[in-house]
């Protein structure tokens, strides 16, 4: 049938909703006089305070020629909601189909079902998250963005290896990342910059080269994701096409070792997530400590597969070397906890001289020593990552036991935290709080690792069953602070129960690669 319309002198306003988030382009048949005029807002959102509006990029207007008429947007969008504006008609207008015709990667989708309702539909959730941020490569989402963002990508990536199995997308994501280190992305974005120019650039964390200074923790989620690949798949050949980028990657690492032992990526965009931690565009970060010793330790098995032996010893070498360097510079002895940036008299004497290289204002080394901080962040990467000795693993878990037994996630941003002591309200018992689903990813699988099952079950029903009981469909860039949600409903860097209901709760996981050899351990 036909939605009718009769001749106006306002407008009509309705709107669609999809049932769950939509990726693809618009498009509608209508029977209008020339010149009526529909206008379409997409958007994901209704809550509490209204419809969540997009951007200008999700609205389109059509202006009608006379009879009858078919239109298809050009531009993909992502949505749930459409709403449709319908004026200046001269006379009756007959809509007969508003539709999407979605446009993504065809995924094949894997089968959960459990006693527990709430967990199924939570599974579905995540897994529905992932299919509509996977477009010609992996994208942060749908509809506010649709950036390839290399952290994002691989919680992403790992939602498809172990329920999707489209591994041939996976592949060419490896190889478009990889690019990232060769010089013909400097010849193309960043003539004349000075860090491409002198090779000291990693992985892109979003195309084509932003940001400038990179997000260290997004870069080494790309090499991770590399041997992630080779164990799912046993994939010899594409381990081989981009293992020269990871060895770049490393190469460039170690130059920017400084003397006691630390990576310090001076101007990088030093990120873990949205939360409120001490973290600048300089400084010994801890959490990328952990996890670049933790990188060198995979690229060793890695190097070893495809028979570089000795490189394989040298890394393994790396990696015990930061660890060590973790330990003895990035721990506070009477937080007993490690902290989220080094700041002591050799990183501030470090400090001065960058921020004389910028002609940058310099804080004093009493304001500068005043901007740490401890975390869930850091401490749970340190444990995640393996750094931490065992007389200290108690006093690191205390933070991540904590926070998920009380589920109080706190989002923020290490650009607006305050200098010195941080509020109830920043850092709720004195440490920064998860901010973000992101993080669960690095909270679950290290509550997973050590044991803490029931816990990271329980934590998922709970922190995504929050979404459920929003009626939402898909998984949200944020947890609900106050009344507001986020700006983003479908953001798969927040789908991983669909990684750890196949590999830690169901306990389905490879032993050797390409799953030659398994175990099933619920």
């Amino acid at each position: 049938g036909f939605a009718v319309i009769e001749k106006q002198e306002g407008m009509t306003n309705f709107i669609l909703d999809f049932g769950d988030e939509k990726v693809g382009r618009v498009a509608f048949d209508v029977d209008a006089p020339a010149g009526t005029t529909i206008d379409i807002q997409c958007f994901e959102m209704i809550n509490d305070a209204g419809i969540l509006y997009m951007g200008g990029a999700q609205t389109l207007r059509y202006r009608c020629r006379e009879g009858f008429q078919e239109f298809m947007s050009m531009r993909r969008r992502g949505f749930r909601y459409l709403s449709v504006c319908v004026w200046g008609n001269e006379g009756t207008v007959r809509i007969g189909n508003i539709r999407v015709i979605e446009n993504r990667y065809p995924t094949e989708m894997a089968d959960f079902s459990s006693s527990d309702a709430r967990l199924d539909r939570i599974y579905e959730m995540s897994t529905r998250t992932a299919e509509v941020c996977m477009l010609d490569l992996y994208t942060d989402c749908p509809g506010y963005e649709q950036n390839a963002w290399t952290g994002d990508a691989r919680c992403t990536a790992q939602v498809n290896l172990y329920n999707f199995g489209a591994y041939e997308f996976d592949v060419q994501y490896l190889k478009l990342i990889a690019q990232s280190v060769t010089d013909g992305l400097r010849k193309n974005y960043r003539t004349r910059n000075p860090r491409y120019l002198a090779g000291l650039h990693l992985p892109c964390a979003c195309f084509p080269t932003y940001p400038e200074g990179c997000i260290p923790v997004w870069s080494f989620m790309w090499l991770l994701q590399v041997h992630d690949h080779y164990m799912c798949t046993g994939d010899k050949n594409a381990l081989g096409e981009v293992f020269c980028a990871v060895k770049e990657t490393l190469t460039r690492c170690e130059k920017m070792t400084d003397s006691r032992g630390l990576f310090d990526m001076q101007g990088a965009w030093n990120l873990i997530e949205w939360a409120n931690n001490d973290l600048d565009f300089y400084g010994e970060v801890t959490a990328n400590n952990a996890m670049l010793s933790y990188c060198f330790g995979k690229a060793a098995e890695m190097a070893e597969i495809l028979g570089e032996d000795a490189l394989a010893s040298h890394y393994r070498e790396q990696k015990a070397t930061y660890r060590d360097a973790i330990n003895t510079y990035c721990w506070d002895e009477e937080k007993r906890a490690y902290v989220d940036t080094v700041r002591d008299e050799y990183a501030y004497e470090k400090y001065l001289a960058y921020m004389e290289s910028r002609g940058m204002e310099k804080l004093s080394y009493e304001d500068y020593l005043a901007k740490g901080r401890i975390s869930v962040q850091s401490n749970t990467m340190a444990l995640l990552y393996d750094i931490v000795p065992e007389e200290r693993k108690d006093d690191a878990m205390r933070f991540l036991l904590d926070n998920v037994k009380k589920g109080v996630y706190v989002s923020g941003t290490p650009a607006n935290r305050t200098t010195g002591a941080p509020s109830e309200e920043e850092a709720p018992d004195g440490y920064v709080h998860i901010g973000s689903p992101f993080f669960m990813y690095f909270a679950l699988k290290t509550l997973f690792k050590f044991g803490y099952d029931e816990l990271a079950l329980q934590t998922q029903k709970s922190a995504w069953g929050e979404f459920l009981d929003s009626g939402l469909t898909t998984c949200l860039e944020t947890f609900k602070k106050g009344k507001e949600w986020t700006r983003s409903i479908a953001h798969a860097w927040s789908a991983s129960p669909a990684i750890f209901l196949m590999t830690d709760v169901l306990g389905g996981r490879p032993t050797k690669p390409g799953f030659a050899e398994f175990e099933v351990e619920p």
